[in-house]
């Protein structure tokens, strides 16, 4: 099966119970689909490329042919005309060979490139996932330690109205 960036922005998951942000996937899908979109782009140029210089290179042999029919027919009075017109065809072959193997090499390069790239936004995500979770964590601790406070605070309070009662009542009634 082919996947779209249009499979991937419609990609839905199912529910779970402490699953993930469904605005976060659905963001995070939206960057993939856009990512894939473009390397779709450069893969489908690329494939562009290589097809015009195979042409080029058929145009080139189809040229080398026409060439050498010629000069069978007149190969007696030009001979000299054939071997110049073979090395310059071998020549051009050469260089097209040369452009090719050079295309073909930058796009591997350039694919290289993308799965480097690909590679470090994985790891940036992983790294997001672990500093998101850590911060999740810290907040719950807070919580917790702020949850602690209230009870203290609440047994002080209470330990304050304590003492103030037990003050009243042990003090002796005096008139004056």
């Amino acid at each position: 099966m082919k996947l779209t960036a249009l499979d991937i922005k419609k990609q839905e998951f199912s529910k779970a119970f402490r699953g993930f942000d469904k605005l976060e996937v659905s963001a995070f899908l939206e960057i993939v689909a856009e990512e894939f979109e473009q390397l779709l782009g450069l893969n489908n140029g690329l494939q562009e490329k290589i097809k015009e210089l195979e042409e080029s290179l058929e145009n080139y042999k189809k040229m080398e042919e026409s060439w050498q029919n010629t000069l069978v027919t007149v190969q007696k009075s030009l001979d000299e005309a054939k071997l110049a017109t073979q090395k310059e065809s071998q020549l051009i072959l050469r260089e097209a060979q040369v452009q090719r193997e050079q295309i073909l090499k930058e796009a591997e390069k350039e694919v290289y490139t993308l799965k480097q790239k690909m590679s470090r936004l994985q790891e940036l995500k992983q790294e997001f996932l672990t500093h998101f979770k850590a911060f999740l964590d810290n907040q719950d601790n807070l919580l917790d330690n702020f949850a602690q406070d209230k009870k203290i605070e609440k047994i002080v309070e209470q330990t304050f109205t304590d003492l103030e009662r037990v003050e009243k009542e042990d003090l002796p009634d005096t008139e004056v």
